[in-house]
C-alpha cells in the first residue's frame, strides 16, 4: 500500500494539543513526573475500563463522545511516543483516507493512535496492547524493519494475535 505523507498544519497541531489536554484529564494521572511508560500503562487501563463499559452497554461506541475520547487518548498516546522515542506526528493518506499518525524517524513503522483506540471502543473484545507496543519499541524489537516501510504497528499486532500458535 502506498502512503502519501505530509506535515501537520498549525490548526491540526492546535487540535492535537487540545485533544492531549482532554486525554490527560481522562487518565486522571496524579503523578506530575509520570514516565511515558507509566502514562501508556494508564492509557491501556482506561481503554480497558471503557471497553468494559461498552460491553456492559453503559456507553455506546457510535456516540460522538467515543470519537472525542478516541482522539483525546490517541493524542496523549502519540505524544508519549514522540517524547520517548523521538517519533513525529504526520498525516498519511492511503486509499483516499487521511489519518494523523506518529511515525519513527526512518518511517519503518507508525502508530495511528486515535483509530486504534476507536477500534477498541467499537469492538470491545479487541486486545488493547498499548503497553506491549510501547515495550516493543522501547526494547528495540522493531529496529530491523525496513526504512520507509510504513508498517502499521497496531494492525500488525492484531494480525499476529489472530495467527495460530505453533
Amino acid at each position: 500500500m502506498a502512503f502519501q505523507e505530509r506535515e501537520l498544519n498549525k490548526e491540526e497541531i492546535a487540535q492535537l494539543k487540545s485533544d492531549n489536554r482532554y486525554g490527560f484529564k481522562l487518565l486522571e494521572i496524579k503523578k506530575r513526573d509520570a514516565t511515558a511508560r507509566e502514562i501508556c500503562h494508564q492509557l491501556e487501563y482506561v481503554v480497558q475500563e471503557l471497553q468494559n463499559d461498552f460491553r456492559a452497554g453503559t456507553r455506546r461506541s457510535d456516540a460522538q463522545e467515543s470519537v472525542e475520547i478516541a482522539f483525546a487518548l490517541g493524542a496523549t498516546w502519540g505524544n508519549q511516543l514522540v517524547k520517548e522515542f523521538g517519533w513525529t506526528w504526520i498525516c498519511i493518506e492511503a486509499n483516499g483516507v487521511e489519518n494523523y499518525v506518529v511515525a519513527s524517524g526512518n518511517r519503518s513503522v507508525f502508530v495511528a493512535p486515535a483509530p486504534f483506540v476507536k477500534l477498541c471502543l467499537d469492538k470491545p473484545d479487541t486486545r488493547c496492547n498499548i503497553l506491549f507496543a510501547f515495550d516493543l519499541i522501547d526494547g528495540g524489537s522493531l529496529d530491523s524493519l525496513s526504512e520507509n516501510g510504513y508498517a502499521n504497528l497496531m494492525v500488525s499486532l492484531q494480525q499476529a494475535a489472530k495467527e495460530p500458535s505453533r
